[in-house]
């Protein structure tokens, strides 16, 4: 697989590989092959691990910069992105009910565009530090 850029990508998936394995594989990146964790919970052999435990796993092994897609880990050693803004969608799902109750017809509401409910955030802490 090729990115956008002509670059080799490689997709390292619990579903076809145990956390060990993953782990060797994670061990041979260099400082520049950037990671991208999604997500780390579950193994091809069941073994399953918090979110919080996956992303420290990953971590503490990674010599190379990783970026998730999530805001869960932030602060934890790994860099941003973009997110979805769970608070912000929630508060934009919210004042769309509120409406539907108050009677305004959902053909006369206008389309939530994703960008409305994301944001970006860049924080690179290599202390893996909470503060």
């Amino acid at each position: 697989m090729r990115s956008a850029l002509g670059q080799p990508v490689s997709v390292l998936s619990l579903n076809e590989m145990t956390w060990g394995k993953m782990i060797q594989k994670v061990r041979a990146l260099t400082s520049n092959d950037p990671l991208i964790l999604l997500s780390a919970r579950k193994d091809m052999s069941g073994a399953r691990k918090s979110f919080e435990q996956g992303l420290d796993f990953v971590l503490r092994n990674a010599q190379c910069p990783v970026f998730q897609s999530g805001e869960l880990g932030l602060r934890s050693g790994s860099l941003g992105g973009e997110f979805i803004d769970h608070f912000q969608q929630g508060k934009i799902a919210g004042e769309l009910v509120l409406d539907i109750f108050n009677g305004r017809d959902i053909q006369d509401m206008p389309v939530v565009v994703p960008n409305t409910a994301s944001r970006y955030v860049l924080i690179m802490d290599h202390s893996g530090s909470s503060a």
